[in-house]
């Protein structure tokens, strides 16, 4: 008896840690390889798109950025957006995105904002399950690579902010880009059209949101060293490497330098974060340890779990991270995805004499995720420990999920959008003059309905009535 239960807990190990190439060649594996990454990116669409038409977080930076695509290419911003800390992002590559979104999608759906979310929504999807697909051929289990992504694909808080026209998000999408190439590449000769991709979706991560740097700073460090690492002259192959990677980031930053909006505060988060390097250079104690320790055990908490799976977190993080630096040692791809930006981001913040928020981390959502899948690289040493987590980890992403349905209703809605919306639509159907539209109380002026009444087609006239709509979407009418 014992014998045989010892072969059917093998087997079932054995399932629980089955990766993608000890499956059966042929359509099996073929429907694995690219069924969960499809299932995987869906779920992540419909999950984030649940409700946007009607409650679409449209408030001052969404308008703004809106407003901002709406005319031709050459009158966009050359400079990324505002940064809460002072002068500007390092790019525009959100507005062109975003622009690019609205020329193929508006004409179809409209031109009403939350149909550039939407788009945003969709690039970030397609690269989540990108990233499932590039996990999978890198020998992670099926079923954690489908635990994971589900963790990731269903997290509230990131979820929410994704549903908005917000420039954190696209972000993400270029880290998971960057993730992806890594991890599929890294096994194969490395040339300097590779080098110069690679450089190219890490540092669009960063000029779409600042806080990147965390991950684009090893991986672009990290091109230097596999371009010389199969080379015959491995210093002029790190050489090269490295003037490819400047060459890159200079162009990409071109329209940043010839752009007269340049910020001159000087009190940026690049300008801090110099000065912060600089202060660990004269005085390695200034490091604030304590906060930067607690922002990311609170970040990684609001990433990944509702408030009732906090615990779970606490046990998942503990098998985990020490885990990652140890089984993955050796696998510099893996270690320059997971551990080392979570190092980055906790030296970082720690040097920042700022507030820091979650929204922050949203770029290092995967590399927090696989930092803390390290403890399935024990498989082969120790498979009962490594099926125990996969189980654990299936439990938390699939039991959590009507949860998390819940708190993502909660969080980053303007539950007046669509009705005041569907209410602008009867005023624009009538075909009569309007000389002024505005909110009568603060919640139909949180959304500017005067900027949706011309979305929709609306155009104002002086000769017209003034009407004031609220939040439930009652009008008020009178003269101008």
């Amino acid at each position: 008896m014992t014998g045989t239960r010892r072969r059917a807990d093998a087997a079932l190990t054995s399932r629980l840690l089955c990766t993608l190439d000890a499956l059966p060649r042929g359509w099996v594996r073929h429907a694995v390889g690219i069924g969960v990454p499809v299932a995987l990116a869906c779920y992540a669409a419909i999950f984030r798109t649940h409700g946007i038409s009607d409650h679409l977080w449209f408030l001052g930076d969404q308008q703004r950025d809106w407003l901002a695509v709406q005319g031709a290419f050459a009158d966009l911003p050359r400079v990324g957006t505002p940064v809460s800390t002072g002068g500007v992002s390092l790019g525009p590559v959100f507005y062109w995105v975003l622009w690019t979104i609205r020329q193929v999608l508006s004409p179809v759906f409209g031109n009403l904002p939350h149909v550039g979310a939407v788009g945003l929504v969709m690039l970030r999807s397609l690269s989540d399950g990108l990233l499932a697909a590039a996990l999978l051929r890198r020998g992670v289990p099926v079923a954690a690579v489908g635990g994971i992504l589900l963790v990731l694909v269903s997290s509230p808080f990131e979820g929410a902010l994704a549903a908005t026209i917000w420039n954190p998000g696209l972000s993400v999408t270029f880290v998971n880009l960057t993730v992806v190439l890594l991890l599929r590449w890294s096994a194969r000769p490395w040339t300097l059209w590779r080098v110069g991709t690679l450089a190219a979706t890490a540092w669009l991560a960063v000029q779409a949101h600042t806080p990147a740097v965390f991950v684009a700073a090893p991986v672009l460090l990290s091109l230097l060293w596999v371009a010389s690492r199969d080379a015959r002259l491995p210093w002029a192959a790190a050489l090269r490497a490295g003037l490819t990677v400047a060459a890159v980031v200079l162009v990409l930053q071109l329209p940043f330098l010839l752009s007269d909006v340049v910020s001159s505060e000087g009190d940026g988060v690049g300008g801090r974060m110099a000065r912060g390097v600089g202060r660990l250079v004269s005085d390695p104690s200034s490091i604030m340890v304590g906060k930067s320790s607690r922002f990311l055990v609170d970040g990684t908490a609001r990433l990944f779990v509702t408030p009732a799976q906090l615990p779970a977190l606490a046990l998942w993080v503990l098998a985990g991270l020490g885990a990652t630096a140890f089984a993955w040692r050796r696998e510099v791809d893996l270690l320059t995805v997971s551990i080392l930006p979570v190092a980055c981001a906790w030296l970082g913040v720690g040097l920042l004499e700022i507030e820091t928020d979650t929204y922050w981390l949203l770029s290092l959502s995967a590399p927090l995720g696989l930092a803390l899948l390290g403890g399935l690289a024990w498989r082969p040493a120790q498979p009962r420990v490594a099926a125990v987590l996969v189980v654990g980890l299936l439990a938390t992403a699939v039991g959590g999920q009507p949860g998390r349905w819940r708190e993502f209703d909660t969080l980053f809605k303007a539950p007046q959008y669509g009705v005041i919306v569907e209410t602008l639509r009867g005023v624009v159907a009538e075909d009569r003059a309007i000389a002024r539209v505005s909110g009568a109380d603060d919640a139909a002026r949180d959304v500017n309905p005067a900027l949706l009444f011309t979305l929709l087609g609306g155009a104002l006239d002086d000769e017209g009535a003034a009407i004031e709509i609220t939040g439930t979407g009652e009008v008020v009418s009178g003269e101008s």
